[in-house]
């Protein structure tokens, strides 16, 4: 790949948008071996190589880069088609590289949301129990952030809120990473668990807003109850974070570490 375009696609692994990062070293070990992803990779390489390459090179990678863009899409299209590739996890893994490919397009944005539904809605459709692999669970969590943005524009309950997806969520806990602010770290599962309540919780408070009858005391007091509880577990979260990061200490400013911590408590706010 580094000798084909010049670029590396772990380059572009400080995106954390798709948390790209844990999930591209397994997927370069499928490059190669699967049409979809392949095409993903080369369509994404393809587009960051023409952003940083000198203005008057522009025109040359253009038409390289909508070829790229074309030929994934077309096998991306054969593969969710067919019955016995839809949901083999790197087609899931090319849909969501898709979308950091239109991250990098300065007018991708509706076309990155459409994307991440389409991730997000292959991620529902593979059901819970199918994420057994390191790379399919790397895959479910890169992916979190985007579901749960997208149900909150959709004005839509989350799925990730559902037991048996929590359940996901807390099988992915790597007790072993307890000190670093990681995916896979109790401190940032929780926080991804406590964020999936959100989007229901608008939906409940837009239906109670909007609705044409007066609804009753008691159903008012129980969404009351609820967004009291919401915010405290988000309290107690920020608690939890910070007596986790006195216990472990300062890390230096531009570290990968460092870079994760910000994210977290970005996130947070």
């Amino acid at each position: 790949m580094l000798a084909k375009f010049g670029f590396d696609i772990l380059e572009l692994s400080t995106l954390a948008t798709l948390r790209v990062g844990r999930a591209t070293r397994r997927t370069l070990c499928r490059y190669g071996h699967s049409p979809c992803l392949s095409a993903a990779v080369d369509c994404v390489v393809a587009r960051a190589r023409q952003i940083i390459s000198s203005p008057h090179n522009t025109k040359f990678w253009e038409p390289l880069v909508l070829a790229h863009y074309i030929t994934v899409i077309e096998t991306l299209k054969r593969a969710l088609d067919s019955p016995k590739t839809r949901y083999k996890p790197e087609v899931l893994c090319a849909t969501e590289i898709l979308a950091l490919y239109e991250l990098l397009e300065p007018s991708g944005e509706a076309a990155w949301i459409r994307h991440s539904a389409g991730a997000a809605h292959l991620i529902l459709l593979r059901r819970p129990e199918s994420y057994t692999t390191d790379f399919e669970r790397a895959l479910f969590m890169g992916h979190t952030g985007p579901i749960m943005t997208e149900a909150l524009l959709n004005g839509k309950r989350c799925f990730l809120e559902q037991n048996a997806w929590q359940n996901l969520l807390m099988s992915v806990i790597c007790k072993e990473k307890y000190y670093t602010v990681s995916d896979c770290s109790e401190i940032v599962v929780l926080l991804i668990m406590a964020k999936s309540k959100i989007p229901g919780t608008f939906w409940d408070m837009t239906q109670l807003l909007c609705r044409q009858e007066e609804p009753s005391l008691e159903y008012v007091v129980r969404i009351q109850k609820w967004c009291r509880e919401l915010r405290q577990r988000f309290v107690d979260w920020k608690c939890k974070y910070e007596a986790l990061i006195r216990e472990v200490g300062d890390v230096g400013e531009g570290t990968m570490e460092f870079d994760r911590r910000v994210k977290a408590y970005a996130t947070f706010f």
